[in-house]
């Protein structure tokens, strides 16, 4: 999985996002469950998806009241981190990627 995040995200309503990213998955590579973090200057959101229904993007929504921390995301730069698990053949691996991405309304 060489990538990443869709950049510019979204804020949402709420001031937090909805993460979003193309899942560039190898043959007979299945996702399990990929776990995101972005964070700005005082405003962290994280989420976790179990569920990967297009197989070519994934959506993660993460819950404003529990899952975002701190002040609500402003346009500009911020930071997304994500640790992806899937199986090849029986055979669990992990994939961590750190990117800069931009956040606008």
């Amino acid at each position: 999985m060489p990538r990443n995040f869709d950049s510019p995200l979204k804020i949402n309503k709420d001031g937090c996002l909805d993460p979003t990213g193309p899942l560039d998955l190898a043959p007979g590579e299945t996702a399990v469950r990929l776990d995101i973090w972005v964070w700005q200057d005082n405003g962290a959101c994280v989420a976790c998806q179990r569920s990967f229904p297009s197989g070519e993007q994934w959506t993660a929504t993460p819950d404003p009241k529990q899952d975002h921390t701190g002040e609500m995301f402003k346009p500009g730069p911020a930071t997304a981190m994500a640790i992806l698990v899937s199986t090849t053949a029986g055979e669990t691996k992990t994939f961590q990627w750190t990117e800069g991405i931009l956040l606008e309304y």
